[in-house]
């Protein structure tokens, strides 16, 4: 893949990127609000402005380094994360219970975006998507599916701060949970290992038809 291609594909996925973040953020941080704690209301994190919530390693640095990574494999592998808005579990009304909601509240909220990515892409295929306008918009509908089911994928792993992770510990019994607390440190390079030797490929690609499959587009129109 030449550098003029590279490019377009990183514009394309810019927007789809920044949109998943804010909303999964915003989503996460509403729940905990409404299940009792005003930390991220507080402190002005409760915006829909994406810069709010920009990470420079999980919002920039690992999206980049994936999507170069991924060119010429035929669709956008990214992982990466937000800036997380702040919530203190100590102040929810159920801890535990509120703990699982807001993690369940960040799985469904990237499932959801992926499945109306998908809604547009197929109303996209009806389109003349070898140039023009609908070129593009078909680009970006692609990164849009890709980019939640990855994030859906990345927070499905038993690590923390992820969903699944956060999950477990408000259903594990305290001392099971310090493992997960004691792993939390490793995270970020658990991830990049996992990244690089493509061992979360099979499980994208499971999630991705998934999603394909709901919204009745064939598996090849995602490939790029």
């Amino acid at each position: 893949m030449d550098m003029q291609s590279i490019i377009q594909r990183i514009a394309a996925y810019a927007l789809p990127l920044l949109f998943a973040l804010t909303v999964r953020e915003i989503v996460r941080g509403q729940l905990a609000y409404r299940l009792g704690d005003l930390t991220g209301f507080q402190q002005g994190r409760l915006s829909f402005n994406p810069l709010d919530h920009v990470d420079p390693i999980g919002t920039l640095v690992l999206p980049l380094f994936l999507l170069v990574l991924s060119a010429g494999t035929g669709f956008g592998f990214v992982l990466g994360w937000a800036k997380p808005i702040p919530i203190n579990y100590g102040r929810l009304r159920n801890p535990r219970r509120d703990m699982a909601l807001i993690a369940l509240g960040g799985l469904a909220g990237n499932l959801v975006m992926a499945i109306l990515w998908g809604f547009l892409l197929r109303y996209s295929l009806g389109m003349d998507t070898e140039e023009g306008l609908w070129a593009g918009v078909k680009a970006m509908t692609v990164a849009g599916i890709m980019v939640n089911v990855s994030f859906l994928l990345l927070n499905l792993l038993p690590l923390l701060p992820f969903d699944l992770g956060q999950l477990l510990v408000a259903r594990l019994s305290p001392q099971r949970a310090q493992i997960l607390f004691k792993l939390e440190p490793f995270s970020f390079i658990i991830i990049i290992l996992l990244a690089v030797t493509r061992i979360l490929i099979l499980p994208l690609i499971a999630l991705l038809a998934m999603v394909l499959t709901i919204v009745g587009v064939p598996f090849d129109a995602v490939m790029q």
